[in-house]
């Protein structure tokens, strides 16, 4: 259909009727959009320790099998007891799982969480917990929306550090296990 049109090929992320024919029909062949090859980590991973289905160490080993250099393991925290929330007590065993498992290579494992946040716009962690992690995701879960004009300050409340990411807001995904790996048992 592009050739037709004399223009060159649009990807599917820019077919949004931002300007992206008009850009095409002036040349632009979209070159810097990020490739697959760009991609050198993963950032919100999850482990038996919460809803995923492999254990740290799984995640790695599938991660550099796909050529990563990194993965964050960001398993729920405690609010989120519908998919296993890590609590507190069981943060010491899973940063020694990462420990052990980054030091067995082959990549860097990251620490991180990904917190609810709460109705009041806390998030469910101690903040100087939250303040010695590498990553924070804040995620408003789906039981806690509401209008929009309910919804919206306490979602950007957590924005500040130490929670610079947002997660999903409502949408609850489901966990899948990296290609070649085997579901474990919860620790």
């Amino acid at each position: 259909m592009y050739g037709q049109l004399g223009l060159p090929y649009i990807p599917p992320e820019l077919r949004e009727d931002a300007g992206e024919i008009e850009a095409a029909d002036g040349g632009d062949v979209f070159g810097d959009l990020i490739t697959e090859r760009d991609i050198r980590g993963m950032v919100h991973c999850h482990t038996v320790y919460s809803d995923g289905r492999n254990t740290v160490a799984e995640m790695a080993q599938a991660a550099a099998s796909m050529g990563m250099a990194y993965i964050t393991i960001t398993d729920h925290s405690p609010a989120a007891a519908y998919a296993g929330g890590v609590k507190e007590d069981r943060l010491p065993q899973q940063w020694r799982e990462i420990a052990e498992a980054e030091a067995r290579g082959p990549i860097k494992i990251l620490r991180g969480t990904e917190s609810d946040i709460l109705r009041d716009g806390e998030l469910d962690y101690p903040r100087e917990l939250l303040e010695s992690l590498p990553l924070v995701i804040a995620s408003r879960p789906e039981r806690h929306h509401a209008d929009p004009e309910t919804t919206t300050r306490p979602t950007i409340r957590p924005l500040d550090p130490p929670a610079p990411l947002p997660g999903r807001n409502g949408r609850c995904g489901s966990a899948q296990s990296p290609a070649g790996t085997r579901p474990a048992a919860r620790p």
